[in-house]
C-alpha cells in the first residue's frame, strides 16, 4: 500500500464517515477546526487505500520545531495485521520532508483511567507506539478535560529534553486551540495545560 494525501474534499467525507465512529465525542473537534488549520498551511492528511476503500488514516499539525499527530485509526477489518505499523513507519518517511526533528504524539494517559477495562486499552496503545519506535516522555496535556501522555516519534538522532517537548506542545496547541479562543490567553489556559510530572521522568528521552 502506498501513503497518499487526500484533499480537503476527501478529508471531509473521512471526518464524517470515519472520524466520527473512530473517535470519542470529546475527542472529536469540528470540522471548521480542520479546515481552519488548512488555510494556515499548517495541516497534512493522508491515508492508505484497499479497493478504493481506506484502511488507515492520520492528520498531522505541523508548527515551528515539530509536528503533532492529530488523529490516527485503522479500519476495524484490519487491525492486528501490521497495518498500523506500516503506515507510521511511512508517515515517519513522509514527516522528515516538513524538516522537524520529531512528531509529537498523544495517547490518554494510563493515571486519568477510571476502570480497568480503560487502563488495559490504554496500556496496550502505549506499547503499540512504543513498538513503533516511539518514545515516552514525562510531559503531559490536559486538552478540553482529556488527559494525554506525550510520546515522541523521532526524525532524527538528537533528542529533545522535556522542557523543549512541553514548549514545542503548547505552540501546536495554540495552532489548533486559536481557532476557537483567539488571542484570549484565559481562555485558552481554561481549555488546555501542558506540564511535566517529575514522577515520570524516568521515561526521559
Amino acid at each position: 500500500m502506498k501513503l497518499e494525501s487526500l484533499s480537503e474534499k476527501e478529508l471531509k467525507a473521512l471526518y464524517h464517515e470515519r472520524l466520527r465512529e473512530d473517535f470519542p465525542p470529546d475527542e472529536l473537534r469540528p470540522f471548521s477546526s480542520m479546515q481552519y488549520l488548512l488555510k494556515q498551511n499548517a495541516y497534512r492528511c493522508y491515508a492508505y487505500r484497499e479497493n478504493g476503500k481506506i484502511t488507515a488514516y492520520a492528520m498531522l499539525i505541523l508548527s515551528q520545531g515539530a509536528a503533532l499527530l492529530d488523529y490516527f485509526a485503522v479500519a476495524p477489518n484490519r487491525r492486528g495485521q501490521g497495518v498500523g505499523s506500516e503506515f507510521l513507519r511511512e508517515l515517519k518517511n513522509i514527516s522528515r520532508k516538513f524538516q522537524v526533528p520529531y512528531v509529537l504524539i498523544e495517547a490518554e494517559s494510563e493515571d486519568s483511567a477510571e476502570t480497568p477495562e480503560q487502563l488495559t486499552e490504554r496500556r496496550r496503545r502505549l506499547r503499540f507506539y512504543k513498538n513503533c519506535g516511539c518514545f515516552p516522555t514525562p510531559v503531559f496535556s490536559f486538552l478540553f478535560g482529556v488527559e494525554y501522555q506525550i510520546l515522541l516519534l523521532p526524525l532524527s538522532d538528537t533528542l529533545p529534553d522535556s522542557e523543549t517537548v512541553r514548549d514545542h506542545l503548547e505552540n501546536l496547541y495554540r495552532v489548533i486551540i486559536s481557532h476557537f479562543t483567539g488571542d484570549d490567553e484565559a481562555a485558552f489556559q481554561r481549555v488546555c495545560k501542558c506540564y511535566v510530572k517529575p514522577d515520570k521522568a524516568e521515561n526521559e528521552t
